[in-house]
């Protein structure tokens, strides 16, 4: 039996932070149209942790693919989901785990792409005055990096997103009356370089396994090229 798919056109993107600025080329390469949506994914769980998460990382994703492709009338839906924290093994250092999800609302295929960093953009740092941030931005490379700001004695941010320093300023001395404020790293993917790359390496991964079925010849010799650079004879 030979099972073949036809991929779409166009699918929809849900996303508040220009992850098509780095989804979209990859897929364009196999001829689909990247299409955002004009939806609140911090509805579905914000970094910030402003807005829990509903259910498990691929829940939260499927739900703003679904929002997206309902909100342009597309078949096809896509989101990506990331989570930062300790890492689970060894102490003391962080981990950062992303998600894609392909998410086809009329046959309720997905496709599901995952990818661990092991050395994510993630810290914070409790001040009292701007300017007791300066070796912490320095350190985390703001503001390639956007940051949050908010009262340590609140779960709401001041501010998101932050990628310049007199708004910074401006927003932790607005958190901190009382005057303590944490500001804390957010991978914005348009201002973070390693999400960024993550993100990239996500779509890459996903459309090369569309390739595997569309091309599969053109697949193989991708295949050998790399393990030719990465010098192996197998790959996971």
């Amino acid at each position: 039996m030979i099972l073949s798919a036809t991929l779409p056109s166009s699918v929809a993107l849900g996303t508040m932070h220009g992850k098509e600025t780095v989804i979209a080329p990859p897929l364009a390469a196999l001829g689909i149209t990247l299409c955002r949506a004009e939806i609140d994914t911090d509805r579905f769980g914000s970094f910030a942790g402003d807005v829990a998460r509903a259910g498990t990382m691929q829940e939260a994703a499927r739900a703003k693919a679904r929002a997206a492709a309902n909100a342009l009338g597309l078949e096809v839906g896509l989101a990506s989901e990331g989570a930062y924290g300790p890492h689970p093994y060894v102490p003391f250092l962080p981990i950062g785990q992303e998600m894609l999800v392909w998410h086809n609302t009329v046959t309720g295929h997905e496709i599901v792409e995952t990818l661990t960093d092991d050395r994510p953009v993630f810290d914070q740092q409790t001040v009292t005055a701007p300017g007791d941030a300066d070796a912490f931005l320095a350190r985390i490379g703001f503001p390639a990096t956007g940051v949050i700001a908010q009262a340590a004695t609140s779960m709401v941010p001041a501010a998101k997103g932050v990628t310049d320093r007199a708004t910074l300023d401006a927003a932790i001395a607005d958190a901190g009356k009382p005057p303590v404020a944490e500001s804390t790293p957010e991978p914005i993917i348009k201002d973070n370089k390693t999400l960024t790359t993550n993100q990239v390496g996500l779509a890459w991964q996903r459309a090369a396994r569309d390739l595997k079925f569309s091309h599969p010849d053109l697949f193989e010799k991708l295949g050998q090229d790399v393990m030719r650079l990465l010098d192996t004879k197998t790959m996971v």
